[in-house]
């Protein structure tokens, strides 16, 4: 697996703001890609602009990713090499 970690500016509709002009918005993301044996990709990606919260919410994903586990078809736990 690979891990990305970095911010992202989207721009707010204006219609969605008090004063009615576009806004920039910083959000900080997580993201972990697994390659699959068979030439696919698991992507999950945790984002907030909430930056007090950041701590947490990395370890909550963390913890996501771990978790985790791949079975073939008859259910039986897969090993991805290495």
């Amino acid at each position: 697996a690979v891990s990305c970690i970095g911010t992202r500016k989207a721009d707010l509709d204006g219609s969605l703001t008090l004063s009615g002009q576009g806004e920039p918005v910083w959000t900080s993301f997580i993201q972990v890609q697994v390659p699959l044996s068979n030439g696919t990709l698991l992507t999950l990606e945790m984002s907030t602009p909430n930056r007090e919260g950041w701590d947490v919410f990395s370890s909550m994903f963390a913890g996501v990713v771990k978790s985790v586990r791949f079975f073939d078809d008859a259910g039986n736990p897969m090993v991805m090499p290495g």
